[in-house]
């Protein structure tokens, strides 16, 4: 039996084919996109974890220094903790960068402490004041702010202190924390699946 130019067999070959496609391509871009989500998830937890990490180490490193002299100790601690996080896990990278005027405050008073931001990304942190997350050449990066008056910088010494010292009020933004995680091994395991 013949309809048109096709046979029978040829027929319900193309109706299967139909049917599958229409079942498998959804079901599976569906499960790209998920997995893609899985993967941006993970490094995001990972990020945020380092952060918190790294702003408690800072806020208690400063809450409890000797005072604003170079060569603090409580510097020297969050820096070698940066360092070494960073060192123990090379997929990830972890740093502080300082608003214009604790780096103004830094700059007058000769300071070795000063952390400019690293990139647009920062600089866009300060402006904003928001967090700011981007997926940009399997890199998953996180910059959050540090915001005077607010969550871990909001005990009363923090404020008396840079209020002080730097005229920063509450509401200002003394900087911010900034994580990047490299996920390019878990990309590729992504494209093989």
């Amino acid at each position: 039996m013949r309809f048109g130019n096709l046979s029978l067999l040829s027929a319900i070959v193309l109706a299967v084919t139909l049917v599958i496609l229409s079942v498998e391509i959804p079901r599976n871009s569906l499960h790209i996109w998920s997995s893609w989500q899985d993967m941006n998830q993970a490094a995001e937890r990972e990020a945020v974890a380092a952060l918190d990490m790294l702003e408690s180490l800072h806020v208690q490193s400063m809450l409890n220094r000797n005072g604003v002299t170079g060569g603090d100790p409580a510097i020297q601690t969050v820096t070698a903790a940066m360092e070494n996080f960073s060192a123990l896990d090379h997929d990830l990278k972890l740093w502080l960068f300082m608003a214009p005027k604790v780096i103004a405050f830094q700059t007058e008073n000769g300071k070795g402490e000063i952390q400019a931001p690293a990139d647009e990304i920062d600089q866009m942190v300060i402006a904003r004041g928001a967090s700011i997350t981007k997926v940009d050449r399997n890199v998953f990066r996180l910059s959050r702010p540090v915001i005077l008056g607010s969550g871990r910088a909001a005990d009363p010494r923090c404020a008396s202190c840079h209020t002080a010292l730097m005229g920063i009020k509450s509401g200002e933004i003394l900087g911010g924390y900034s994580a990047s995680v490299d996920i390019n091994s878990q990309v590729l395991d992504w494209r093989r699946d």
